[in-house]
């Protein structure tokens, strides 16, 4: 077909109006399949997560659900302990922990952890803080920080809450000194 258009001859061809707007109805398909998939998947990991944790809030400074079993957090667990002055509570710099679990600063016995001098609960995570001990450090010596695993009560028990060990069977703990006293 033969047609003019504001003076200019043009040849109008139906079939090729016809094959873009199928060209067009095909990228809105396209489009929409994948808004439909993008939402799709966000509202499934939404309703998966709500099922999986059995609709329960999340303690998430805790590293598990408010008075049930903790999850796990997808970390090795690890600990660091920088050298510090003697005192009566030793900071840890960063402790990276699979799941909530103790940090037991240990006096040095022989070239081995020795008496508990204090712990404290850390949660899941990456976390930091200061340890508060019973006996304090003294000056110029060394010490462990060892991780405990917690055995559910949140109430530490060297008996019960055993040292942690990662999957070679090392027990995972840091070494650290005091300063020396000046002279």
């Amino acid at each position: 077909m033969f047609c003019q258009f504001g003076g200019t001859p043009f040849l109008f061809d139906e079939g090729a109006l016809l094959y873009d707007a199928m060209d067009t109805q095909k990228k809105h398909s396209i489009v929409f399949f994948i808004i439909i998939f993008f939402f799709g998947f966000v509202f499934g990991m939404g309703v998966s997560r709500f099922v999986f944790d059995n609709g329960q809030p999340r303690d998430d400074t805790a590293g598990g659900k408010i008075g049930q079993e903790e999850k796990y957090v997808p970390y090795n667990n690890s600990i660091s302990v920088g050298d510090q002055e003697a005192g009566d509570s030793v900071f840890v710099s960063l402790a990276t922990l699979a799941r909530s679990a103790w940090i037991a600063v240990h006096e040095d016995r022989g070239g081995s952890p020795g008496n508990i001098l204090g712990a404290r609960y850390f949660p899941g995570g990456k976390t930091a803080g200061a340890i508060d001990l019973l006996r304090g450090t003294s000056p110029g010596a060394l010490y462990y920080a060892i991780v405990h695993t917690d055995d559910g009560d949140r109430q530490f028990d060297f008996r019960n809450d055993t040292p942690l060990e990662d999957s070679f069977g090392n027990t995972v703990m840091t070494t650290f000194e005091t300063f020396p006293q000046p002279e």
